[in-house]
């Protein structure tokens, strides 16, 4: 998730998508010891992570999020990738929404 306000901690990511499922671990992005306004989020479950795209463009503290699924997670649910990383703009929406139908995963918009 990209966009992090360079204040956000372990717990407010963890809070952010309590409604999703498990986190397994948080890695923040850091240079010279700064925050660099990213991290990397690991779910338990590949789905809870499709489920977390939903929440991409969402604000914390001010900041809209950029929330998008590794390479790998984009593999499992059989999403397809362009370039490095699965973005979650326009098209790619539809495509969640379609993996979300057929693995039956809520919608869960805030």
């Amino acid at each position: 998730m990209g966009n992090l306000p360079f204040s956000a901690e372990d717990a407010d990511i963890r809070e952010w998508f309590s409604e999703i499922g498990e986190i397994t671990n948080v890695r923040f992005g850091v240079r010279d010891g700064k925050r660099m306004g990213y991290a990397h989020v690991d779910f338990a479950r590949a789905e809870d992570a499709a489920k977390a795209v939903q929440f991409d463009g969402e604000e914390l503290d001010g900041r809209p999020l950029r929330i998008d699924l590794s390479e790998r997670r984009a593999r499992e649910l059989g999403l397809r990738n362009e370039g490095t990383r699965v973005g979650v703009r326009s098209a790619q929406r539809s495509a969640l929404a379609v993996a979300a139908a057929a693995l039956r995963l809520p919608s869960i918009v805030r």
